[in-house]
């Protein structure tokens, strides 16, 4: 079920790619500029050029959106993906180089590994997710649920996560 529409013209805001005029509707938003392609924003203000079609969302408190999305991925039931490996290293601002450096893998793997080409191993996982919420600002007192629940974690599961950018919660529903 989706989100009912409301649509509010806006005045003095013209859109960056084609200058066209902007209205602000509230709606789930697929949020690919998080750089998963798995997450949706529900319920966000987005703006809508009339001209072309382009949507931008408005995200207040960005920073606290990110570590909420880092945290669901660091928290999800089943195995990390490659999409959600590079998601936490760009969260915690490392290089590849880096990134690869304090989990004691070759960069190389840690690229293949990033692109989908080399699946990611139980051992990687698990130290990724310790990681990243060691190195988080904000996500220490999650460790040790997180921590817990490592014993429950399954095989890689296609899913959607559905984020409230509202109350900074999240779910898991099936993709």
């Amino acid at each position: 079920m989706k989100a009912k529409s409301k649509q509010q013209k806006l005045v003095g805001i013209s859109c960056l790619e084609c200058g066209g005029a902007l209205r602000a509707v509230r709606k789930d938003y697929p949020f690919a500029e998080s750089g998963l392609s798995n997450v949706i924003l529900k319920n966000v203000e987005v703006l809508v050029c009339d001209r072309c079609n382009t949507e931008t969302p408005r995200l207040p408190r960005l920073n606290d959106l990110m570590r909420t999305i880092a945290l669901a991925v660091i928290a999800k039931p089943y195995a990390l993906e490659g999409q959600d490996v590079r998601f936490l290293r760009k969260f915690l601002g490392l290089t590849n180089e880096a990134f690869a450096a304090i989990l004691n893998i070759d960069k190389s793997h840690l690229s293949r590994v990033e692109t989908g080409s080399m699946p990611v191993s139980s051992m990687v996982d698990r130290l990724v997710r310790l990681v990243a919420l060691g190195l988080s600002e904000g996500l220490e007192q999650k460790a040790r649920d997180v921590i817990a629940r490592f014993t429950e974690i399954q095989k890689p599961k296609k899913l959607k996560l559905m984020v409230d950018a509202g109350t900074r919660s999240y779910k898991y529903k099936a993709a």
